[in-house]
C-alpha cells in the first residue's frame, strides 16, 4: 500500500511552465556531416572524398567546407580556427549564399602539431565543430 501511495503524486505533478518554442534567433545545431574537413576543394566548395581527412601535415592545407543549403540566404557564417591551446588562431566571416552548395573556409599558413579545432558561427551562434590535428 505504501508503494502505491509513493508513486501516486507522480501522475498529479505537472510543470506550471507551457513548453517553449525556439524563437527565431535561437540557431539549431547543424549535423555533423553538413561539416567536411580536408586538403582540397573543388570548384563548389566541396571537399572530395579522397581529399577527406583529420589528419594535416604541418604545412597541409586546412579547409572546412560548410554545407549551407539549410542556412538562412543572407546569415554570417564564419568559421573560427582554434589552436592546441585553445586560442583562437584565425577567422574568416562569409554571407551565407541562396540556394544549395557549400562554402569552403580555409586555415592558412603552416601550424605546429598538435590538437586543432574549427568552429562554426551562424549569426553570432556555435552551430557545429570539428576536430582535427596537426602532424608531423
Amino acid at each position: 500500500m505504501l508503494v502505491v501511495f509513493l508513486a501516486m503524486p507522480m501522475f498529479f505533478v505537472r510543470s506550471s511552465k507551457p513548453p517553449t518554442k525556439p524563437t527565431s534567433s535561437e540557431s539549431t545545431p547543424l549535423p555533423i556531416e553538413t561539416v567536411t574537413l580536408g586538403s582540397e576543394v573543388d570548384s563548389g566548395g566541396e571537399i572530395p572524398v579522397a581529399a577527406q581527412t583529420e589528419k594535416f601535415a604541418p604545412g597541409q592545407p586546412v579547409i572546412a567546407a560548410v554545407q549551407v543549403e539549410a542556412l538562412p540566404a543572407g546569415s554570417s557564417l564564419q568559421v573560427r580556427w582554434l589552436g592546441p591551446e585553445g586560442a583562437v588562431v584565425a577567422e574568416e566571416h562569409q554571407t551565407v549564399p541562396t540556394g544549395p552548395g557549400h562554402q569552403a573556409f580555409e586555415l592558412k599558413g603552416r601550424r605546429p602539431p598538435g590538437a586543432y579545432r574549427a568552429e562554426v558561427w551562424l549569426d553570432g551562434q556555435k552551430i557545429a565543430e570539428r576536430r582535427f590535428e596537426v602532424k608531423r
